[in-house]
C-alpha cells in the first residue's frame, strides 16, 4: 500500500492528497502494529520503547520511528480512546444496515413489481 501511494505521488505531483497519503499511511501502519503489540505487551513499555527509538533518530527505511508522528503514537498508547457507548454502536449499526438494505430495496425493485404482477395495473 505504501508503495502504491509513492506510486501515485509520484505520478501525479499536482495532487497535495496524493503527496501526502504516503506518509500518512506509514503512520497508521505504525499505529496498527502498535495496537497489536499492546494486545501482548504493556503500554507505558511500549511507549519507553517509542521514546528510546524517537531518540535514536530514524533512517529513512523505518516507517514512522521518530518525530511528531512518534509523539502522537505514544499519546494514543498511553490515553486509549474510550470506547463507544451504546447510542454511538447502534446508530453504527443502523447506518451499516441501511448502506446495504437501501441498494438492494432500489435494484430489487423492479423484480419485485414484476413478480407482484404490478406492472399490468399502470398499463
Amino acid at each position: 500500500m505504501l508503495t502504491a501511494a509513492t506510486a501515485l505521488a509520484r505520478a501525479f505531483p499536482a495532487l497535495p492528497l496524493l503527496a501526502r497519503a504516503s506518509a500518512e499511511l506509514a503512520v497508521l501502519a505504525e499505529m496498527t502494529a502498535d495496537d497489536h503489540a499492546a494486545r501482548r505487551h504493556s503500554a507505558s513499555d511500549l511507549a519507553a520503547a517509542l521514546v528510546t527509538l524517537a531518540g535514536a533518530g530514524s533512517r529513512s527505511t523505518a516507517l514512522a520511528a521518530g518525530g511528531p508522528a512518534a509523539i502522537a503514537r505514544i499519546q494514543r498508547l498511553l490515553a486509549p480512546p474510550a470506547q463507544p457507548g451504546l447510542p454511538a454502536r447502534a446508530a453504527r449499526l443502523a447506518a451499516g444496515v441501511a448502506a446495504f438494505l437501501i441498494p438492494a430495496a432500489i435494484t430489487g425493485l423492479p423484480l419485485v413489481i414484476t413478480a407482484c404482477g404490478l406492472i399490468a395495473v399502470v398499463q
